[in-house]
């Protein structure tokens, strides 16, 4: 059984390549069940986040543009796997970010909000 930043590391390389690679064909959610499953196995108490534009003057919603190289990529919403302060996204990165870093990082555009969409107690009754 590998560890939480083991899998991360495995997943990171093909993640910032394209992002549908590794057979992770059900995107952003099923890698942050993944990284959760893993976290749990470890004792530690993750919850998925829900991050998504902030709407403009005119009430469109802005898209997601994350800042991976070569993408013309574009979200409406993206669930990330957390724990603590920090976001376990191998898309990003194969080490944990600070949450309150995590959007400059991770979009080209900084308008977002991020709230929980599953609770660690939620998390663990659906592993």
């Amino acid at each position: 059984m590998e560890n939480t930043l083991e899998l991360m590391s495995e997943m990171h390389p093909g993640l910032a390549r394209n992002y549908y690679s590794k057979g992770h064909g059900g995107g952003c959610f099923t890698i942050a069940r993944e990284i959760a499953g893993s976290l749990l196995q470890e004792g530690k108490a993750p919850y998925i986040a829900k991050i998504q534009g902030l709407p403009t003057k005119k009430g469109e919603m802005i898209r997601l543009r994350p800042n991976l190289s070569k993408s013309d990529l574009e979200w409406d919403v993206h669930f990330v796997c957390c724990e603590g302060n920090e976001v376990y996204d191998p898309m990003v990165s194969p080490k944990p970010v600070p949450i309150s870093e995590y959007c400059r990082i991770a979009f080209k555009n900084l308008g977002t909000e991020t709230e929980i969409f599953m609770s660690a107690q939620e998390v663990r009754q659906a592993q």
